[in-house]
């Protein structure tokens, strides 16, 4: 089902916040009452913001805890979650990095956009994290192919610095593919993107 949105330049946001998390804790039981409070947060702040919402308890590696929290988000705020494609999405990232796949494809496939006006192909990257799930290397190298067909990132306004210049995803999907046979906590880490940068450099020696 395609979602529309109205994230505008918070869609490159997510992509530089959503990264490797920090070491895990022991604990990561948290509070009704904390959770209520999380619960009540409006969109922005609940998913976009590091160190709000569901974010620390990723950075704490409590994977199944924050899907859990974002699952009951989904369902006390209808309204925002069929605007907001990345609701479902990061709830299927979070199941994926926990190695639950089955419930990760599920939700992740609720998390495609209708924007024609998407400054990246957004669905293409969804398409991607669940080809990679799935362990179809065809299907994931098509995916790499149309978000390499992207122009990079122009220096325009709502555009980050550190955008300008980049194809938005693709050195997540190389990652992927670099690291194709880890588990996707590790294939989503910087250590894979590195990997796959060297193949790209070695590649392109060899092609002079």
């Amino acid at each position: 089902m395609f979602r529309k949105r109205t994230l505008g330049p918070l869609v490159l946001f997510l992509v530089a916040v959503f990264a490797a998390p920090a070491q895990a804790n022991d604990d990561c039981a948290m509070s009704s009452a904390k959770r209520e409070v999380l619960l009540a947060l409006p969109f922005k702040q609940f998913d976009q913001q590091q160190g709000n919402g569901w974010r620390p308890l990723y950075a704490s590696k409590c994977y199944i805890e924050a899907a859990s929290l974002l699952k009951e988000y989904v369902k006390r705020h209808p309204s925002i979650a069929q605007d907001q494609y990345m609701l479902p999405f990061h709830t299927g990232q979070l199941f994926a990095l926990a190695g639950e796949h089955a419930e990760a494809i599920r939700w992740m496939e609720k998390g495609y956009s209708n924007d024609n006006f998407d400054p990246i192909n957004w669905n293409a990257f969804v398409n991607a994290n669940v080809a990679f799930l799935k362990h179809d290397y065809k299907a994931l190298l098509k995916q790499r192919n149309l978000i390499n067909q992207e122009p990079p990132m122009a220096d325009r306004p709502g555009v980050p610095k550190w955008a300008v210049g980049k194809k938005m995803n693709l050195d997540v999907v190389d990652g992927f593919i670099a690291c194709f046979d880890k588990p996707y906590d590790v294939a989503y880490g910087d250590e894979c993107r590195r990997r796959s940068e060297t193949l790209v450099n070695k590649s392109s020696e060899q092609t002079r």
